[in-house]
C-alpha cells in the first residue's frame, strides 16, 4: 500500500474527468448517442484529468520503487530510494545522512523533484501520458458506444416490461458492464505500448530526483541511451527496442487488461446506474449527458 494515500487523490480526477466527459458529450452537434461524440468526449475528458493525474502518478510511483531499490543496494546509502545522493546536492551531509536512513515521505519526494526538476519535474511523461491515456480514453468510450447499441439491437428491450421493472433494470446493467468489459480490453491492449513508454519516462525522472539513478530510463540499452539521468520519448523507445524488439512494448499488457476490463465494466455501469437515480425526470434527455437514450 505503498504511495496509497497520494493515490487516493486521484479521486479528485476521476471527478474532473466525467465532468469534462459530461460537457463534452452533451455539447457535440452530433447528439449524445453518437459514437463519434463518445470519441471527441473520451479524448477531452482524458486531457482534462492528466493535469491532475500526471503529477499524482509521478509521486506516487516514487513511493511504490522505494523498497526495490533498497533491496537492491543492500540497505546502505541509497535507503528510501537513494534519497541521499539527491539531497546532498542541496542539504548539508548530516541532512543528507538522516534522509537516507529512513525512508521518504511524500513531502520529501516533492521537495527533492521540485529542487532536482523543479515544476516540469512533475509532469515528466505529461505528453507522453496524454498519447496514452487520452486514445485510450476515446477507444474506450467508442467501443463502449457501439458495443452498447449492437447489444441493444441483437436482443431490444420488451416492448411490454416498464423500463423501470427489475428485469429491464438488469438487461440495462448487464449490457452496460458487457459494453465497459470490452471496452477494457480494447482500449487497454491498443495503448499498452504507450503505457510502457511513459513508465518508463515517469520512473525515470524520480529515480533521478531521489537519487536511484535511472540511466535515462532506455532499459539499459548502452550506446542508445539517453544521456544518465535525463531520459527522452525516443531514448526509451530506443531502448525498449534493443531489450526486446516489438515484444518489449508488449510487457504488461496482460496485467493491464486483467484490471481494465472489468474496472471499466464496473465503472461504466456504476456510473450509468448513478447518473440514473441522480437525474431529474422533469429534465430534458439532451441535458443530461443523453438521458434515457443513453442508459438503454
Amino acid at each position: 500500500y505503498k504511495g496509497y494515500g497520494v493515490y487516493s487523490l486521484t479521486l479528485a480526477s476521476t471527478q474532473l474527468y466525467l465532468t469534462a466527459y459530461e460537457v463534452a458529450l452533451v455539447a457535440s452537434p452530433l447528439g449524445p448517442d453518437h459514437a463519434a461524440s463518445g470519441l471527441v468526449a473520451g479524448f477531452a475528458a482524458s486531457v482534462a484529468s492528466q493535469s491532475l493525474l500526471v503529477p499524482i502518478d509521478v509521486v506516487t510511483q516514487a513511493l511504490m520503487m522505494q523498497g526495490e531499490r533498497q533491496a537492491s543496494s543492500g540497505g546502505g546509502k541509497t535507503s528510501g530510494g537513494g534519497g541521499a545522493g539527491a539531497a546532498s546536492s542541496s542539504s548539508s551531509p548530516s541532512t543528507a545522512a538522516t534522509t537516507a536512513r529512513r525512508a521518504l515521505s511524500a513531502s520529501d519526494i516533492v521537495r527533492l523533484t521540485m529542487a532536482s526538476e523543479g515544476l516540469s519535474g512533475f509532469f515528466r511523461g505529461y505528453w507522453v501520458s496524454l498519447a496514452t491515456y487520452a486514445p485510450s480514453s476515446a477507444l474506450f468510450w467508442l467501443t463502449y458506444t457501439n458495443a452498447k447499441k449492437a447489444m441493444n439491437d441483437f436482443s431490444p428491450p420488451s416492448p411490454t416490461a416498464p423500463p423501470d421493472s427489475g428485469g429491464a433494470m438488469a438487461r440495462t446493467v448487464a449490457i452496460q458492464a458487457s459494453s465497459g468489459f470490452l471496452g477494457g480490453i480494447v482500449s487497454g491492449t491498443l495503448t499498452n505500448p504507450m503505457d510502457v513508454v511513459r513508465t518508463r519516462l515517469q520512473v525515470s525522472v524520480t529515480a533521478r530526483a531521489t537519487g536511484g539513478g535511472g540511466g535515462g530510463g532506455s532499459g539499459g540499452s548502452g550506446g542508445n541511451a539517453a544521456p544518465p539521468g535525463k531520459a527522452t520519448f525516443s531514448g526509451v523507445v530506443r531502448g525498449l527496442w534493443a531489450d526486446g524488439g516489438i515484444a518489449a512494448f508488449s510487457k504488461g499488457v496482460t496485467a493491464r487488461v486483467a484490471y481494465a476490463a472489468p474496472a471499466s465494466a464496473l465503472m461504466a455501469s456504476m456510473y450509468e446506474v448513478l447518473k440514473r437515480i441522480c437525474c431529474n425526470p422533469a429534465l430534458d434527455s439532451d441535458q443530461t449527458g443523453g438521458g434515457e437514450t443513453a442508459l438503454r
